[in-house]
């Protein structure tokens, strides 16, 4: 414990991408931080730094999460009702071994990973599933496209596409989906 220290905050996801990471070892990382596309920053960021041990800390639920965090680069992904020594255990094992899963985790992440009838929100990008998620959460296409930072034309692409992945008619229907498989948090 001696040897960790907190070296950076950041406010929001858009000091965070202009921060040089390559000195840090371990970020802990909350998807709904301000400004935030959730899953695909942790892609950006496993992008850019390779190196770096990402873990994943939200209130989003791991049975939702964890699969796709963990596809986009993570190291771990820990509940934030976790206790501290969770947390602890997961910065070290993922300095040590590159990677952490808890094991309330291995077994719901291996029957998802395995199951050939997985949820067909498994079958969305990274991107498209950022943004199901916040049209899910009610947000407006020019709003995603300003905390996505692309065109309107883009987000209305990918929301037909995720219509079309989902078997969705409508916006209500998308919502629906993300209520039914607790893909919705805080």
């Amino acid at each position: 414990l001696d040897s960790m220290v907190v070296t950076h905050q950041f406010a929001d996801a858009h000091e965070l991408l202009r921060a040089d990471l390559s000195a840090l070892h371990v970020l802990l990382l909350d998807l709904n931080m301000p400004g935030s596309a959730g899953i695909g920053l942790v892609e950006t960021l496993h992008e850019r730094y390779p190196r770096l041990r990402i873990i994943v800390f939200s209130m989003l639920p791991e049975e939702s999460f964890a699969t796709r965090a963990r596809a986009a680069g993570a190291s771990a992904f820990l509940n934030k009702n976790r206790p501290p020594d969770d947390v602890i255990a997961a910065i070290q094992a993922a300095v040590a071994l590159g990677r952490h899963v808890p094991e309330t985790q291995e077994d719901k992440l291996l029957a998802l990973e395995a199951e050939p009838g997985a949820p067909l929100h498994q079958n969305l990008s990274p991107r498209e599933f950022d943004i199901f998620r916040l049209v899910a959460s009610g947000r407006k296409p020019t709003e995603i496209a300003t905390v996505l930072d692309v065109r309107v034309g883009t987000v209305t692409t990918h929301i037909h596409r995720i219509k079309r992945k989902l078997g969705a008619k409508s916006l209500g229907d998308l919502v629906s989906y993300a209520h039914r498989h607790n893909l919705v948090g805080d």
